[in-house]
């Protein structure tokens, strides 16, 4: 009976612990990704500035919206060692943008004849970049460190668990139980549920801001905006896939003319979500198809700033998504201030018991 029950047990804490070291072997195989990238572009800081002219800047795959991004292509030319170079590498890594407009904002500031300064690999002189990267993905760094704690430390807890609860069960002679007393809880076990449940509401609230109060705000914002007749340049529903077969955007482009200059942009409403169901998407890009005349709303301080709808869209009730783990974290954290209901209760139960014994 009980070599059985060890068994089950064993088996067990090898499962968890197979569980949990995936969690930690991705957490490191990130965590070299991120780092060979970082380094690839720390690397480009000790390239030699070098003049250069523009000869081109355009944003490829616009037209049949064959891409997810808008790809913007900077051609230019160098002079190394006497020997002119041509290179169209913009960064260490492409400059692909899902908003069309940031894609435009970037090609615009490059005009055919300008003067600018490049870098140059002193190793490689063919190999050049026209602006240098922040290793932004270093921010990132924290979410592989955790997936390891959380990988290592779990298999830790698990063999030592039945340890720990041996240990606990024999009490200090010096600490015997009075009858009728609650066992005092260990020292640290009633703070751990509120960190738990505090993440869960600062979860929550981050991904609540993002996901409905920001695009609630812009929306807003978006209605005193300056109503500008546009064309729809192309219209497509876009297909992904998931582990549980396809899911379904919509994507439209459109221009418009503001002082003569032409914007384009493809931003429909500040909040769009990818889902299954492509007959209702179909549908509603049917209403927009290539060369139909409509409006769009222009932010007057940056031309680049357009959005096509100023309805908040189905889409809105995500929002309400974020709002559970806020409940769940805001309750959990209250009642865990001191043990929770029921613990407040049993000790209320106890000091009775000890007022009767006396």
């Amino acid at each position: 009976m009980v070599s059985s029950r060890a068994q089950r047990s064993s088996s067990g804490k090898i499962a968890a612990s197979i569980f949990l070291s995936l969690f930690a072997i991705g957490g490191v195989v990130f965590c070299g990704l991120l780092i060979s990238q970082a380094r690839q572009i720390w690397v480009t800081y000790s390239w030699r500035a070098t003049p250069a002219v523009i000869l081109n800047a355009k944003i490829l795959n616009p037209p049949n919206l064959s891409s997810s991004y808008y790809t913007v292509n900077v051609s230019y030319e160098y002079a190394w060692e006497g020997v002119t170079n041509r290179s169209d590498q913009l960064k260490i890594n492409a400059a692909k943008y899902a908003n069309y407009s940031r894609a435009q904002r970037l090609a615009d500031s490059f005009r055919p004849g300008q003067q600018v300064t490049c870098y140059v690999d002193p190793q490689k002189p063919s190999s050049a970049i026209l602006r240098h990267e922040a290793p932004m993905l270093l921010f990132f760094f924290p979410l592989p460190l955790l997936f390891i704690a959380i990988g290592v430390g779990g298999v830790v807890f698990v063999w030592k668990a039945d340890r720990r609860r041996a240990t606990a069960s024999v009490p200090a002679p010096s600490q015997a139980a009075e009858p009728g007393a609650a066992p005092p809880p260990r020292r640290g076990t009633q703070k751990r549920p509120r960190v738990i449940f505090g993440l869960f509401f600062l979860f929550g609230a981050v991904l609540f801001f993002f996901i409905t109060v920001r695009p609630v705000y812009e929306t807003i914002a978006a209605r005193s905006w300056a109503e500008t007749p546009c064309r729809v340049v192309a219209s497509q529903v876009r297909q992904q896939r998931s582990k549980n077969g396809y899911t379904y955007t919509t994507e439209i482009l459109y221009a418009y003319q503001v002082n003569g200059k032409e914007y384009r942009a493809n931003r429909l409403r500040f909040l769009t979500t990818s889902s299954s169901g492509y007959k209702r998407k179909a549908q509603f890009i049917a209403q927009y198809p290539a060369g139909r005349q409509t409006v769009c709303f222009v932010k007057p301080a940056d031309p680049y700033e357009a959005v096509l709808l100023i309805d908040f869209g189905n889409e809105i009730w995500i929002g309400i998504l974020p709002l559970i783990f806020m409940v769940i974290g805001g309750l959990g954290f209250f009642f865990g201030k001191s043990g929770g209901a029921g613990s407040r209760l049993k000790l209320r139960t106890t000091i009775r018991v000890h007022s009767v014994q006396r």
